[in-house]
């Protein structure tokens, strides 16, 4: 009975950190998907992510490799309830993907965000545990996961601002450099398109014409 309590509090807790990092992995674009009508409502008919055997793998060699305690658990749902075990690869699937995707672009964004779900990951056991049993040490080890997820969070915001102030700096020395060299910049550009343009005729009487209206008269 405690197990199946355990392991239905638990995937309540994977449900809710789910969405909470889906939310967070949106921060930054829209905040909402607006319909051809305008009104901002979704259809509705959104198909859930079809978990392979590929998918089902690598989710579990991630879950084995990062969280081993919870491996254990979730490999119990695969007999014992196969529905919540699919819920369950959805869910670990979606965060070692999306773990896998920051990997490719920034390997210290990775350690961050890789140390940050395994604090979540077992806040949420610990948390699954305390409502099955309340125990001082175990409200300690929550504290301090939850203690560890925050200060990695404030971590990477930090680091992000320290990146973005550098990119801010590098655009103000271009503007710096640009404003200053204006209109030597401007005259170096146009001389440069235009040195080999060919000069548009004069109109009016051409020497040509002259020297043949000329050579007219004298006859």
């Amino acid at each position: 009975m405690h197990r199946w309590c355990l392991l239905f509090i638990l995937m309540s807790c994977l449900r809710f950190a789910a969405a909470d990092d889906f939310v967070s992995s949106q921060k930054g674009s829209s905040n909402s998907t607006t319909s051809k009508t305008g009104k901002g409502k979704s259809s509705g008919n959104a198909t859930k992510p079809v978990i392979t055997a590929e998918r089902e793998a690598a989710a579990m060699a991630f879950v084995k490799e990062h969280h081993p305690e919870l491996a254990d658990i979730v490999n119990h749902l695969k007999e014992s309830s196969p529905k919540e075990f699919e819920r369950a690869m959805r869910d670990l699937s979606r965060a070692s993907e999306r773990l896998s995707q920051i990997r490719q672009r920034d390997e210290e964004a990775y350690e961050l965000e890789l140390k940050i779900w395994q604090a979540r990951s077992r806040a949420q056991l610990l948390n699954a545990r305390l409502q099955m049993s309340d125990d001082e040490d175990l409200r300690k080890q929550l504290r301090d996961a939850l203690t560890e997820e925050y200060d990695l969070r404030l971590q990477i915001l930090s680091r992000d601002r320290d990146r973005f102030a550098e990119r801010v700096k590098s655009l103000d020395q271009q503007i710096d450099r640009l404003t200053r060299w204006r209109d030597e910049g401007i005259e170096g550009q146009y001389q440069q398109m235009t040195k080999g343009a060919r000069k548009a005729p004069v109109k009016g009487n051409s020497p040509t014409k002259k020297k043949a209206a000329k050579s007219e008269a004298a006859k």
